[in-house]
């Protein structure tokens, strides 16, 4: 019997509406389960702390393909925009915990465009920052995602940062602008070995301190 999965206004059926996730869900979640169950019944697999986990991982697997699946269908506007964050930021979480950084990045990028889409400033500097703390500072060639070019890591990890504190900036969020100030220093600092670089950030940091004084709203007084 075919999988199904729901959307955002009805239940759909995988295998019609999606075959190229069904084929693949199938892969994991019906042939694997079935040799599974074969060893178990032929006592080939007695250990049940392993077919506990297998239990899981078919459980896992099955609603991370329904997730993608109403990512890739769901229109992208207003009225759907909480349900596709929440899914997003559950595909990040499992790509993030399984340690599959390609298709974080994929994701991380998707929910930065949603934002970015939906003119949601602070969210996108979220964003930003989440896609920026799973990456580090090498030299390593990293593929086009979406509207961002085929660059190294360093570059795009220092260009999200940028555009996250850019963006916190202009809506009078200089906590997190003196937060990423900080990365930025501590990056020049023990990485790069920039003293002059890693001036002008400390500068900069101050700065923001500065403006969250004369703000007076990003902290509140205790």
């Amino acid at each position: 019997k075919p999988k199904k999965t729901r959307n955002a206004s009805s239940m759909v059926d995988l295998r019609v509406e999606a075959p190229d996730i069904y084929r693949y869900e199938q892969v994991f979640t019906t042939r694997l389960k079935k040799d599974l169950d074969r060893q178990i019944e032929d006592g080939s697999i007695n250990d049940l702390s392993f077919v506990s986990a297998c239990d899981d991982f078919f459980q896992r697997t099955s609603f991370l393909f329904n997730n993608l699946y109403e990512v890739e269908t769901t229109e992208k506007k207003a009225t759907n925009e909480d349900r596709l964050v929440d899914v997003l930021l559950s595909i990040i979480v499992s790509f993030q915990t399984t340690g599959n950084k390609a298709l974080f990045e994929i994701y991380a990028n998707t929910l930065r465009e949603l934002h970015e889409s939906m003119r949601n400033f602070l969210e996108l500097g979220y964003s930003l920052m989440l896609h920026a703390d799973s990456l580090g500072w090498s030299n390593k060639t990293l593929k086009v995602i979406g509207s961002l070019p085929s660059e190294t890591e360093t570059t795009r990890h220092f260009g999200l940062l940028q555009k996250a504190k850019d963006i916190f900036s202009g809506v009078g969020f200089y906590g997190k602008c003196a937060e990423i100030s900080g990365k930025l220093a501590e990056s020049q600092r023990t990485t790069f070995y920039n003293i002059p670089a890693l001036c002008d950030e400390l500068k900069l940091q101050a700065q923001y301190y500065k403006n969250i004084i004369q703000a007076d709203t990003i902290y509140p007084k205790r």
